[in-house]
């Protein structure tokens, strides 16, 4: 993610190629983690965007799953929150990293053999 001054240098070449005329929308991205945090507007909707249509569907067969066992939406959020916060602490997240790492690194492999040709 960029920082201000590679932001401002990005808006500068926008406005070099005829663009300084667009509406643009500036976030600093800290500032407004903090705002949603403080959650001063009383929001009540969270949107999670998927990279895939598996994890799209694998959350929704989860929370369907925990919806019906509890039968209460509220419980059902509460269970979401305590499920991260207890089960995805900063030490298991450091394990996990930890652990994708080593198999991000095992993925590539040895390099390939090559078997000679028979003559």
């Amino acid at each position: 993610m960029p920082n201000v001054e590679a932001a401002i240098e990005y808006l500068r070449f926008l406005s070099r190629q005829g663009r300084g005329h667009e509406t643009v929308h500036v976030v600093l991205v800290e500032e407004e983690q903090k705002k949603r945090i403080r959650n001063e507007r009383k929001s009540t909707r969270f949107v999670l965007v998927c990279s895939t249509p598996e994890e799209y569907s694998e959350l929704h067969a989860e929370r369907e799953r925990i919806y019906r066992k509890v039968k209460d939406k509220s419980i059902m959020i509460g269970l979401f929150i305590r499920a991260l916060r207890e089960g995805l602490s900063d030490v298991v997240l450091d394990q996990i990293l930890a652990q994708l790492e080593i198999v991000e690194q095992g993925a590539a492999g040895p390099p390939r053999a090559e078997i000679p040709a028979r003559d």
